[in-house]
């Protein structure tokens, strides 16, 4: 039947200083890149992990974004509830969340 489409997975990007960036997605922190004093920018992932240096910030951006995409898919966007129009298409409760995933209070 008719519904509203899911959005498609977006990043959210905070600069926190100018040489420090957070990257998150729709619901948790993916990585971070920091800056060095040579105007480098160094990509890490959620566990501090370094994925590349770029001297464009942005390049740096779409590699954090790629590294977490297949698990935002499988694991972050599967968090959101499911249509509420579709009730044959819902997960039980102990399906609708991942093992791994926190619980919100």
């Amino acid at each position: 039947m008719w519904g509203m489409p899911k959005p498609p997975p977006q990043a959210t990007w905070k600069k926190v200083e100018d040489d420090f960036v957070l990257g998150a997605c729709t619901y948790r922190l993916f990585g971070f890149m920091s800056r060095g004093a040579d105007g480098i920018w160094t990509a890490f992932d959620d566990d501090s992990e370094p994925l590349g240096s770029f001297v464009d910030q942005r390049d740096g951006m779409a590699v954090l974004w790629t590294h977490h995409e297949l698990e935002h898919l499988a694991t972050c966007a599967a968090v959101r509830a499911p249509n509420w129009r579709a009730p044959h298409l819902r997960k039980r409760a102990s399906e609708a969340l991942p093992t791994n995933a926190p619980l919100e209070s």
